[in-house]
Order: C-alpha cells, then sequence, then structure tokens
C-alpha cells in the first residue's frame, strides 16, 4: 500500500473515529453546553404564544455568539435540539484536524503532522462546553490561513473579502476574532518596512474595529457584570507552561496528559521536522504561548480566558516547522501519529460510557416534569467520578431545551447569549447556587415561584429544600442521584 493511501485512510478513519464519543451518550459531559441547548430551546418556542418566551425574554442579535446558534437553530427544523448541538460539535472536533491538515499545505509541512493535533479535541472548551469558542475553532484556523496568505500577497479584492470573514468570525467568537487578528497584525508589521504600506495591509482587520468598540462600549455601560473584579489565577493551579502541555493534549495536569503532550509537541520532529528560521513563521506559536501565559482567567465578566487558547498550541506549533523532504522517515515511525489519535479517541470514549451512567436518571426525571414549567437546579453533588470538570453545574437546564419552560440558575442573566430576561422578570437564583448548594435560600431566592426542584445528591432527602419550603413540596420521584421535588 503505497503511502499516500495509508494516509488518507489512517487521517480520514482517526477523523471517523471522533464522531463516536460524541454519539455514544445521551446528554454530552460539558459543563455550560446545556445552557446553550436551553438558549436554542427557547428560540425554537420563541413565537409559540402557550410558551410566553416574548414576555420574559429579550433577543439580544448584536451578540458575538450568533454563529453558533443560527447556524444549531437551522437544524432544528429536521432534529431535536440535542441532535443539533451534537451534529455541530461532530463537524467542530473534525473541523480541527482537518483545518490543522489545510494549515500544512499552506506552508509545505508533512501531512502526517497533523496526527497531533487529535489528543486536542475533547480538551479544555470541550470539557466546559464553551460551544461557541469550540464551533469557530476549524473556522479560526481557516480564517488564519486566509489572513496569512493575505499577508504575503495583499491585493484590494483579497482585502474586501477578508474584512468580511473578519466581521463574520466576531460574530463567531469574539475571542477568535481578536486571536486571529492579533497573529494578523504582527505578521504584517513584521513584514513590511514602510509604515503606510503595512497599515492599507491591516485594514481588513482595522475596518472591524468599530464594531467591536461598540459592542465593547454598550457592554461595558450596561452590564454590571462586565465591571467584577479581574482574577489573574484561580488558587491551586500548576503553572501555566506546565498546564499548557497538558491542556494542549486534554485537560487537568496529570500523568496522562502530560505524557500525550510531550508526544504531540514530539511528533513533527520525530517525522522529519525541524524549527523554521523565518521569524513570521514563529508568530503565530509565539502569540498563543503569550496569551496562554499572560492573560487573566476572568476578565470583563468572562472567566476561563486563557485556557482556551491551548486549542491552538499544537496547529501553531507545526506551522513553524519545516520539513526536510530529503530525509527519509521509517515507516513504522509513520504508525506513531495514528496510534496516538486513536489511543486518545478510544480512551475518551470509554470515559463517556463511564459517564453515561451517572446521567442516566437525568431524563427519566425532566419526563415527570410537565411541558412549560418552572424549575430550579440544586447541584448538591456536581461533579463526576469519570470526568474531570464539574459537568452536573448545569444538567437539568436540558429540560428547558427539550420541554420548554425555564430553569434557573439560567445563563439568560449573561450578556453575550441571545435571548436574556428582561430586567423585570429576571431571576433571584444566584449563579453561585450551582457552585454552592449551601446558599439555597428559600425567601431570598422567591422560591414559592418554582413548580419543580431537580437536585442531584445521594442522600435521602436533601434537608435544606424540604425544611425551607415549610411543607409546600415533596419528593416526587428520584432515579438514582436525580431527585424531583415538587407541589403535593
Amino acid at each position: 500500500m503505497g503511502r499516500d493511501r495509508w494516509f488518507a485512510i489512517s487521517f480520514w478513519g482517526c477523523c471517523a473515529l471522533l464522531v463516536v464519543p460524541v454519539w455514544s451518550v445521551d446528554y454530552l459531559p460539558m459543563v455550560d453546553l446545556p445552557q446553550h441547548a436551553g438558549q436554542i430551546g427557547i428560540w425554537t418556542r420563541w413565537s409559540d404564544p402557550e410558551f410566553g418566551y416574548q414576555d420574559i425574554y429579550t433577543r439580544n442579535w448584536f451578540t458575538p455568539y450568533l454563529f453558533g446558534y443560527l447556524v444549531t437553530y437551522a437544524l432544528t427544523a429536521f432534529m431535536s435540539v440535542n441532535a443539533a448541538l451534537k451534529t455541530i460539535i461532530t463537524l467542530a472536533v473534525v473541523g480541527v484536524p482537518v483545518a490543522t491538515s489545510a494549515l500544512l499545505r499552506e506552508v509545505g509541512g508533512n501531512r502526517w503532522w497533523a496526527f497531533a493535533v487529535f489528543p486536542g479535541v475533547f480538551g479544555f472548551a470541550f470539557d466546559w462546553g464553551f460551544y461557541n469558542f469550540l464551533v469557530g475553532v476549524p473556522i479560526a484556523i481557516g480564517a488564519l490561513i486566509l489572513a496569512l496568505r493575505y499577508a504575503e500577497n495583499p491585493s484590494r479584492r483579497g482585502g474586501i473579502w477578508l474584512g468580511l470573514l473578519f466581521l463574520a468570525l466576531f460574530f463567531v467568537h469574539a475571542l477568535l476574532f481578536g486571536y486571529v487578528a492579533l497573529i494578523f497584525g504582527f505578521t504584517v508589521l513584521l513584514k513590511q518596512d514602510e509604515w503606510k504600506t503595512g497599515l492599507l495591509t491591516l485594514l481588513p482587520a482595522l475596518a472591524v474595529s468599530p464594531v467591536v468598540f461598540a459592542w465593547l462600549t454598550v457592554t461595558r455601560n450596561s452590564e454590571a457584570m462586565t465591571h467584577w473584579a479581574t482574577i489573574w489565577e484561580l488558587p491551586g493551579q500548576s503553572p501555566r507552561l506546565l498546564r499548557l502541555l497538558s491542556e494542549a493534549a486534554g485537560d487537568a495536569v496529570n500523568a496522562w496528559t502530560l505524557v500525550v503532550g510531550v508526544l504531540a509537541f514530539a511528533l513533527p520532529v520525530l517525522l522529519g521536522g525541524r524549527p523554521s528560521r523565518s521569524a513570521k513563521r514563529w508568530v503565530p506559536f509565539s502569540v498563543t504561548v503569550v496569551l496562554f501565559l499572560l492573560v487573566p482567567h476572568e476578565f470583563l465578566g468572562t472567566a476561563f480566558l486563557y485556557s482556551r487558547f491551548a486549542v491552538f498550541a499544537i496547529p501553531t506549533w507545526l506551522y513553524a516547522m519545516e520539513w526536510d523532504r530529503e530525509a527519509g522517515i521509517a515507516r513504522y515511525r509513520l504508525t506513531i501519529g495514528p496510534a496516538l489519535a486513536i489511543a486518545c479517541t478510544v480512551a475518551t470514549t470509554f470515559q463517556f460510557r463511564a459517564y453515561a451512567g451517572e446521567v442516566a436518571g437525568l431524563a427519566e426525571v425532566i419526563a415527570q416534569i410537565p411541558e412549560n414549567s418552572r424549575v430550579m437546579s440544586v447541584p448538591v453533588f456536581r461533579s463526576s467520578r469519570h470526568v474531570r470538570t464539574p459537568v452536573f453545574l448545569h444538567t437539568p437546564v436540558w429540560y428547558q431545551a427539550e420541554r420548554g419552560g425555564m430553569v434557573d440558575f439560567s445563563f439568560a442573566i449573561n450578556f453575550p447569549l441571545l435571548f436574556r430576561y428582561k430586567p423585570e422578570t429576571e431571576p433571584k437564583v444566584p449563579h453561585m447556587l450551582v457552585w454552592n448548594h449551601r446558599l439555597f435560600d428559600w425567601d431570598a431566592f422567591e422560591a414559592d415561584d418554582y413548580d419543580y426542584f431537580v437536585v442531584r445528591d445521594y442522600s435521602k432527602a436533601p434537608s435544606s429544600i424540604l425544611r425551607q419550603s415549610n411543607g409546600s413540596v415533596q419528593l416526587l420521584g428520584r432515579a438514582g442521584p436525580w431527585q424531583l421535588f415538587g407541589r403535593p
């Protein structure tokens, strides 16, 4: 079998394998995904007066989350909200190696290096359910290819198209626009000796800046959470360089992610690569590392900022490598990349299947709640035995996606969301309740306004709800740790 055919079978086979973990569970182990599903659920029922959403929410079209919601909503004409989300997520995770392969072709890199990105596709952004960011990652890589190509050979027509692409990228995710624009800017400035020429070349990105500044100005002036204190680092975190190595290949620092991370970074070197002597080839990787090291953990009310950029570490590292085409590569070395991709994807699949048993009872509990009810989520136990993140923070919001109604705590109080609570309908449930159930306060949260309470707790009865309700709610059913409370 020739190497061309062997590569095609290996690469597309590994891409197909990425589909398996996504569709192996009913509810994906992604922390914030239920909240995004709830947003799509609102949109699908927006015009239905029975649900009365137009009296509860306002629609915020000027949001950098627009693209992901738009394409997902379009799919709900043919499938459920959950299936639509899974379809887009499938395209996103498969899109990362495909886009990276295109990036390698752009600079004449070895196509076998693309296997290095497979371990990171189910990494930080996926685990935390940063849906719109995740959807935008392969788009950002594609935009980066076109931006770097334009930086080499600028033209009026190319500049117009690139400007439109930058504008579209902002509505995919503001962070992704900023990331690609920053790399584009440094690449142009490094290449141009004449500042006027450089400024003209930068026009496609600069032309979008009024839109970005308008959004920032409106958001800062109208959203209190954008004035929260900046947090540079959460306590107890590992050094960031160590985290970069691990998060480029998964998530939390442990022996597995460190070994996989080292192997992913080493793969191009094992397959005939060497660091490029061209400074411009190092711009994307340098920007990625600097952002990871210097960006705060939380800024403008948005948390987990710097870790998101880890997904770009391997693709930009590969861009900085040159391939010595004259050096022969032993056939056995070509098996390292596919073996790494298969091992990581299979491990992820087993992890998801183990998690599936923990979330299984949720669907049973949701089925007991009538349509269009008002529900409060109290995750006493928010963590999983099998997944690294507190994956059960928001899972009851799947009810809103599937059966309508409202579930609090809700991301509908957050400024980037498409559907926002109106000021007069905003609930009293604080965002910290899902992080600390001991904050539960029946009167302060106006709990009498809720029809049902979904509690995840292994004990027989969460006393905080029963004690504070003065007998107005009782246990209606349970499925494993999932407990449903409601009116008697």
